[in-house]
């Protein structure tokens, strides 16, 4: 379905009520067709408008139940009114950080949700329950029950947190027109009007709609700012990319506070297609529904294909897509997936461009047919990968999508072609640089001012980068795993994409800890068949000295977190308590690193 390039997030889910019976959402047993959906969705933005909620203000919703996490995410957009998705059991404390980082007015309790005002860990709230307004509505659903039209639940003011939204310096001051804040009364009498939900938004071009926190895999969670055009173009670039079209289905097992599963009911909004959530990843559900529910679209992190492909390996034949995010996947695990049928497509991308920018679909070896291609409106600075590198075409991931991964090597070679390179990869590359219509407006501060962690316009990530000839993006690692090993910059990254290849490695994490020694020396933690001596004399034979792991551990799973990304914090520190440990590391003597590498 082609989507017109003029539609905004506020009228989106209105437009959509003319798809009639056609499917908008499903969880459990529950099932919504888009005009009922656009019919709770005035109901509920009539009530809050009523209750003081006005447009530019944040709100905090929580992500569950899935029917008022939806029913928020439309109605705020439709008044104007930022929302910021959260854990339904988010700690007191984290909850006040990010009202305080935030500025936020509004923090949501759903009405099924049984939590006492000491839980919600907020000073000097106030409080105005809401009840949907308008159950004799001119147009009724009857499919819709009265309990699901009164249902909604109860704003609590933040305290003194609220914000007044600064002039905007590009446009005029909008013309007197009352806003639904101003007249609840009429929002309350005429639920479906179109013309009562209307809110005139002062620079609404740079104004945030959508706050997201990051996973904080490495460090501590940031919260990015995102317009209403930057999700607009996102969701129009990544569907057009996926061909996703009106009446596909897209099973959503990724958390939606995050922006891996938040950004699926957006795009499904947009293409006219069908949004099916599963509250969590549990491998023999997710099998039944891809085949029972005719899934078209899916997305998965790693570790999650790989238990899928462990309860059945054969993919359903409406699966068009299964989008893999979230960490490095190796190609043995790629190229089973592919061998069995599976259309996967690795994309790379993270919350500050509303998930992916580049991306491509993987063939029998495991890897991108064409590379990770940008996606339309994406620009991109970084060097040229160079001649030398041009046949690697692998990449490591940082943030939320994953990397493509090379091709796999001969197990019995004396010495790692890619390793030989590596060290050139990681010199050459540098930090990637990105700007697109996608970018956010910069990370979130308590007057919601664009701009901070921007560079007049681009985004320096923290991934080393280069371009192939062909143009496609090539991601070898982050730039703060770069680690310095008797003099010579290593990447870990490399090494875990080597050691991915061997057959008995089913996952592997290679980390970089401080040695007083050599400034650092790496550990491998790994999922495996291969027994710690195995692996530690595969390395000493194909790999240089500077690039071997000198402590190994076999582990039942790597750590990983909610959102199924690897927990790096967690496996650091998981890594640096083996560093000191007598044991295999005991027998690599560091004194026979060859003088070349020492330098």
């Amino acid at each position: 379905m082609g989507t017109d390039q003029g539609e905004d997030l506020s009228t989106l889910l209105e437009r959509r009520r003319a798809l009639g019976d056609a499917g908008a959402l499903r969880f459990g047993d529950q099932r919504y067709s888009y005009a009922e959906l656009a019919v709770l969705v005035e109901q509920r933005a009539a009530a809050l408008a009523g209750a003081g909620v006005a447009a530019r203000e944040l709100v905090l919703c929580p992500t569950t139940p899935v029917l008022d996490s939806v029913l928020m995410q439309w109605a705020l957009a439709r008044l104007g009114v930022v929302m910021l998705p959260v854990r339904a059991d988010l700690p007191a404390s984290r909850r006040a950080s990010l009202i305080r980082t935030t500025g936020a007015e509004w923090s949501w309790r759903p009405a099924d949700e049984d939590v006492g005002l000491a839980d919600v860990g907020l000073a000097d709230v106030r409080l105005a329950s809401l009840i949907g307004a308008g159950a004799d509505t001119a147009e009724r659903v009857t499919r819709i029950t009265d309990a699901e039209r009164r249902a909604a639940g109860t704003l609590i003011r933040c305290g003194s947190a609220h914000w007044s939204p600064p002039a905007p310096a590009s446009e005029p001051a909008p013309a007197a027109r009352p806003t639904l804040a101003a007249r609840p009364a009429l929002a309350a009498a005429h639920p479906n009007s179109s013309a009562s939900l209307t809110t005139v938004v002062p620079g609404a071009a740079t104004a945030p709609a959508l706050f997201v926190e990051t996973s904080g895999s490495s460090a501590e969670p940031k919260i990015v700012m995102l317009s209403a055009a930057a999700i607009i173009a996102s969701c129009l670039a990544v569907n057009a990319r996926l061909e996703l079209k009106r009446g596909d289905r897209w099973l959503c097992v990724l958390p939606r506070q995050h922006v891996g599963g938040l950004a699926i009911g957006y795009r499904c909004a947009f293409a006219g297609a069908e949004l099916i959530v599963q509250s969590r990843f549990e491998a023999e559900k997710v099998q039944v529904a891809l085949w029972d529910q005719r899934i078209t679209h899916l997305s998965l992190v790693p570790a999650m294909l790989q238990r899928l492909l462990a309860v059945d390996p054969t993919p359903p034949p409406d699966l068009r897509v299964a989008l893999l995010g979230g960490q490095g996947i190796d190609s043995n695990l790629a190229r089973r997936a592919v061998e069995q049928g599976w259309p996967l497509y690795l994309g790379y991308g993270m919350t500050e461009t509303f998930s992916q920018i580049a991306g491509g679909w993987i063939d029998a070896e495991g890897l991108p047919q064409r590379g990770m291609i940008p996606l339309d409106g994406v620009e991109l600075s970084c060097p040229s990968c160079g001649e030398a590198n041009t046949k690697s075409r692998g990449v490591s991931l940082a943030n939320i999508q994953p990397p493509e991964q090379p091709t796999r090597q001969p197990a019995q070679q004396t010495r790692s072609r890619a390793s030989a390179k590596a060290q050139g990869n990681a010199q050459q590359a540098q930090p990637l640089r990105i700007r697109g219509p996608m970018l956010m407006l910069g990370y979130a501060n308590p007057t919601r001012t664009p701009g901070h962690g921007l560079d007049n316009g681009w985004l320096q990530t923290s991934d080393l980068a280069c371009r192939l000839p062909s143009g496609s993006l090539q991601v070898l690692g982050r730039a703060d795993d770069v680690v310095l090993i008797a003099g010579i910059n290593v990447l870990p990254a490399e090494i875990e994409r080597e050691l991915a290849q061997l057959d008995q490695i089913a996952e592997i994490a290679v980390i970089g800890v401080p040695d007083p020694t050599w400034g650092h020396r790496l550990v491998a933690l790994y999922v495996g068949k291969l027994e710690p001596a195995q692996l530690e004399a595969w390395c000493r034979n194909n790999l240089p000295s500077h690039q071997r792991p000198r402590s190994f551990a076999r582990l039942e799973r790597l750590p990983t977190l909610s959102a199924g990304k690897r927990d790096r914090r967690a496996l650091f520190a998981h890594a640096e308590a083996l560093a000191p440990r007598a044991g295999l590391e005991a027998r690599v003597d560091h004194a026979q690193m060859p003088e070349a590498e020492r330098r």
